[in-house]
């Protein structure tokens, strides 16, 4: 008989090599609660904390089960997702068509790192290929049919304000300088001066930027398209291929013959690992859209990503946990994202093999989540800790909170 007022909860079971279902039963005192709440008054007027030791099960923490706006928090449930879904070694494609009119179709199915060395290396393959000239150049997105904006858009030309693309380049934003005589330079050695990077100069004092192709309600898709047709032109030109024709966005028609794709240089978990540690919400939708179009076919929507993700959490937490979360994109870049304490420790628990990919910082493994009045932790204190900070308040105590946490973690063990 345990005696006091006691939570109980299951992780999720999971399959031994015997064929039992194994379950960690956490007891945590509900008195416990209220007294480490009031332990973290002085940092904490809108939030949460918890402690899971991961090979004894034990929890501990406040508000666990309040709901909070995770900002980029929610990028390991992304992650998880897509481990899950895709696999570590996956590897974007992009299909290179051509007709029998000599029309030239680059078809992108979300690669998030389709950059002008990949289209570079593409234009290399196609003149090894002997064409020395082709028609128009278009450019085929057909792989999304996005029913709105990614959520949480601020309509900004801020590079992680950028917006998605079936057949986006260089993370969908473009760098350039502008000397003191008003001339307009690339800003990346790699990367030709396009006539994008003129327009977006325009109006703009000296100095350096990084700014995302487009702003403007509508206009998106029409601008990421036009963008990398202008960078495919600009390498296919470099490695003696002309195009004498338009650039233009429409369909692969059938009778088109593939000549060329393109695998990403790097495999998923190098991707994730670089989300993670950038917090790049470009990638991150990306991925998040891909697991969508795996599950549940092409052309990707937002809903299938959310289907995809929920799917894989579900199956991995008990029922108790279905209203202890809401994931409306990959990012965490929409505030109508909410994730609990529990959630997220149990997520984590589940996220151990996956746990070198953090980033450290203050000698920790942490994945942060940052907007105006939001300030998040989730990682681990060490190898047998996992930990969550939620606060949702204008004061930033997440680290105040961390080294409570580390003095708190060795009284709890």
């Amino acid at each position: 008989m345990i005696g006091g007022a006691y939570m109980l909860f299951f992780l999720a079971g999971r399959l031994s090599k015997g064929g039992l279902v194994c379950l960690t039963i956490l007891l945590i005192s509900s008195s416990t609660f209220a007294e480490n709440c009031a332990t973290y008054g002085d940092l904490i007027n809108n939030g949460a904390y918890g402690l899971l030791h991961l090979k004894q099960g034990n929890m501990d923490g406040c508000h666990l089960d309040d709901l909070y706006v995770p900002a980029s928090v929610v990028k390991l449930a992304t992650a998880y997702t897509a481990f899950k879904i895709l696999g570590p070694d996956y590897r974007f494609q992009t299909h290179i068509y051509q007709d029998d009119r000599d029309n030239l179709y680059v078809k992108g199915f979300g690669d998030p790192f389709l950059t002008s060395e990949s289209v570079n290396q593409i234009s290399v393959y196609l003149s090894q290929m002997d064409i020395s000239e082709v028609h128009d150049l278009v450019i085929d997105d057909t792989a999304y049919a996005l029913e709105h904006l990614s959520p949480g858009s601020e309509l900004s030309d801020n590079p992680y304000d950028a917006p998605v693309g079936a057949t986006a380049v260089n993370f969908n934003s473009v760098a350039f300088t502008i000397d003191n005589s008003g001339g307009v330079h690339s800003g990346e050695f790699q990367t030709p001066l396009l006539p994008i990077m003129q327009e977006k100069a325009m109006g703009r004092k000296p100095g350096s930027y990084r700014v995302n192709i487009c702003s403007t309600l509508g206009e998106q898709q029409r601008s990421t398209a036009r963008y990398t047709a202008q960078l495919f032109q600009s390498f296919l030109r470099k490695n003696n291929i002309r195009v004498t024709g338009s650039l233009s966005r429409r369909s692969v028609p059938e009778n088109a013959r593939l000549l060329y794709v393109f695998h990403s240089e790097k495999r998923l978990e190098d991707l994730v690992k670089s989300m993670l540690y950038y917090s790049s919400n470009f990638t991150a939708n990306q991925i998040f859209l891909a697991c969508g179009a795996r599950r549940y076919g092409f052309p990707a929507t937002w809903n299938k990503g959310v289907k995809a993700e929920q799917e894989i959490l579900q199956s991995i937490l008990d029922r108790d946990f279905e209203k202890s979360w809401k994931i409306s994109d990959g990012a965490g870049l929409s505030r109508e994202n909410r994730l609990s304490v529990r959630f997220t420790l149990n997520l984590l628990n589940h996220f151990v093999p996956y746990r070198q990919l953090l980033r450290k910082k203050y000698g920790v493994s942490v994945k942060s989540g940052t907007m105006q009045g939001i300030y998040n932790y989730a990682g681990y204190l060490d190898d047998n800790t996992a930990f969550v900070i939620f606060l949702n308040q204008p004061g930033n105590k997440r680290n105040n909170v961390l080294q409570r946490l580390v003095h708190h973690r060795t009284n709890m063990y």
